[in-house]
């Protein structure tokens, strides 16, 4: 935390002290917070706070505590009914579903955008929520931007399928406004999007092309990390996707090609 010097607040000419600033502030400051502020000062004009600390904070178990309930809310909105089974984690994943690959890119504190590619009822989105929630219950290796740190915490964590998310971002397409869901995509520690590339029509396509380029841009700068999932090809991607989208798809990404059985085919009825 580092405190800015300011020059003292005057009125007249004369000094106010902190109360009296607080309560000629145009907005209403909780009590408690005012207190914190005034025996924040105190403390400094005593000489017992260090203006210049550096490094890791650690939080309060209050905090620590509405931290994990972000992070189980966050879960239980992203595991649909047809998901739950995934809240396990990777144990729950198939050899052939890649769970030790997972766990490796969980592991790597500088991965940043992972894609499972393969063709319906493979088995990757099953994968990519395991992995979720494999790094919200346990936690994924991270860095922290600011001193470089490398340290393991659990991750906060959302996902869309991209056409939802593209209707989330038209008028009236989401009951909450579009900065809100902007803003949870954009600030998700570790983020879902299922199904990238599937058919649009030529209007839908270009602003797929800017939402998700825009988006992957944000995410990319802030050091967080996406999962996408597609049913195509390489090429077929690349094309719906176009070059910019693409290359920044591409970029320090991890790509794993799920050849499995089709889990969903259902057996023929007799009777």
């Amino acid at each position: 935390m580092t405190i800015i010097d300011r020059p003292p607040i005057r009125r007249g000419g004369d000094e106010l002290p902190v109360s009296a600033v607080m309560r000629a502030l145009p907005f209403k400051i909780p009590a408690h917070l005012a207190r914190i502020a005034e025996e924040a000062a105190e403390r400094a004009e005593r000489g017992e706070v260090d203006h210049n600390v550096s490094g890791p904070v650690e939080a309060s178990e209050e905090a620590k505590r509405q931290q994990a309930l972000v992070r189980r809310d966050a879960l239980d909105k992203a595991l649909t009914a047809k998901r739950e089974n995934c809240r396990a984690g990777l144990s729950v994943l198939h050899p052939d579903q890649y769970p030790g690959e997972l766990q490796a890119w969980l592991d790597d504190p500088y991965a940043r955008t992972l894609l499972l590619a393969g063709r319906t009822g493979c088995g990757k989105t099953q994968a990519a929520f395991a992995a979720a929630a494999q790094a919200a219950r346990y936690g994924a290796m991270t860095t922290d931007k600011r001193t470089g740190a490398v340290l393991r915490r659990p991750l906060i964590v959302r996902a869309w399928p991209v056409n939802q998310y593209l209707r989330e971002l038209m008028p009236e397409g989401s009951p909450e406004p579009i900065w809100s869901v902007r803003h949870r995509a954009v600030w998700a520690e570790l983020l879902i999007l299922d199904d990238l590339g599937a058919e649009l029509d030529d209007v839908a396509t270009s602003f797929m092309r800017k939402e998700i380029a825009d988006l992957l841009d944000a995410r990319l700068e802030r050091w967080l990390r996406t999962i996408f999932t597609t049913n195509h090809e390489p090429k077929v991607v690349e094309t719906r996707l176009g070059e910019r989208l693409w290359s920044r798809l591409s970029e320090d990404s991890t790509a794993l090609a799920f050849r499995g059985p089709d889990r969903r085919t259902v057996k023929p009825l007799t009777w």
